[in-house]
């Protein structure tokens, strides 16, 4: 059996500015009361208080446009909160490795 394929990056939209008692649930009805369909919406939580960081993840079906979404969401009000909607952008890799610093380069 495969494993779950991750989704298309393209297809997943960053939602900022959500107010912290914001839930999964109201945010997945946000989008589809204006006729769009979710296919899952992540807020983000802090690990030690598991209170929201005030953003989210959504991400939408393939065929879904994007671009639209943007425009329609980004500056609109969600429970009193003015949203911030763009594109996710892929997860930047750490900046620490486990390598030792090139001793090549001179200083």
């Amino acid at each position: 059996m495969k494993p779950p394929k991750p989704p298309d990056p393209a297809l997943r939209l960053f939602v900022g500015h959500l107010p912290f008692n914001a839930t999964d649930e109201y945010l997945r009805e946000f989008f589809e009361e204006s006729g769009y369909r979710v296919d899952e919406v992540m807020i983000v939580k802090d690990q030690e208080s598991g209170r929201s960081r005030g953003f989210a993840f959504v991400t939408f079906p393939a065929g879904t446009d994007i671009k639209k979404i943007i425009e329609t969401f980004n500056g609109q009000s969600f429970m009193g909160q003015y949203l911030t909607v763009n594109e996710a952008k892929p997860k930047n890799p750490p900046r620490w490795s486990n390598t030792a610093p090139d001793q090549s380069r001179k200083r």
